[in-house]
């Protein structure tokens, strides 16, 4: 049988247009895109795998940010995931816009690299790396704002994640943590390990 009991007195109703607030506690992400020599980099927390063997993940990105005209011109971008060793320059990105500044990557406090075989940004410190190839759904991107895409190369701090993609953040230094964004400026880090398999 069911146990039900008295709905809890410590919950509160939320405003349905403030929930996405409390959804969105996924790790914090900064996207780039690169197309014939131009670049940008820009803060997302909206995005998530999609599926495995290929794996593919998604990426919420409005219209007229700058990084969205390169993705759609190139077909390509990376996802770098944010922590706590580079969320400062994270929201530098999230807060400036090439479209007001064509020095924004020159400006940032932190520092880029490119992985090889790749023309895309990465910024520096992040705990892992995804290199994606957009998957074409030109209804959904545009109805939406949603992009999906194959991730065609992965590469992650092996100090913090093993070789079969498993995260070990409670044994490597807490600035590799990942950071996840809550508004307005502020961030939780990954905290503590449960291990149900114990």
């Amino acid at each position: 049988m069911t146990k039900f009991i008295d709905f809890p007195q410590h919950l509160r109703s939320i405003s349905v247009d403030s929930a996405y607030g409390l959804m969105n506690i996924g790790a914090t992400a900064v996207i780039s895109a690169a197309n014939k020599g131009d670049e940008d980099a820009m803060t997302a927390a909206w995005n998530c795998a999609l599926d495995l063997n290929p794996t593919k993940v998604t990426v919420v990105l409005s219209r007229g940010h700058y990084t969205r005209r390169l993705l759609e011109e190139s077909g390509f971008f990376a996802i770098s995931l944010v922590s706590r060793a580079n969320v400062e320059s994270a929201q530098y990105l999230g807060s400036v816009s090439k479209n007001n500044d064509k020095e924004k990557l020159d400006k940032c406090p932190g520092r880029f690299f490119k992985a090889p075989g790749c023309d895309i940004p990465l910024i520096e410190g992040s705990p892992a790396y995804f290199i994606c190839k957009v998957i074409p759904e030109e209804r959904i991107a545009q109805t939406y704002d949603l992009f999906l895409a194959e991730v065609v190369a992965c590469y992650a701090d092996d100090r913090v994640a093993t070789e079969g993609g498993d995260w070990r953040f409670e044994s490597a230094d807490p600035s590799l943590r990942t950071v996840h964004a809550a508004s307005h400026g502020r961030y939780y880090a990954i905290g503590d390990l449960i291990d149900l398999n114990r």
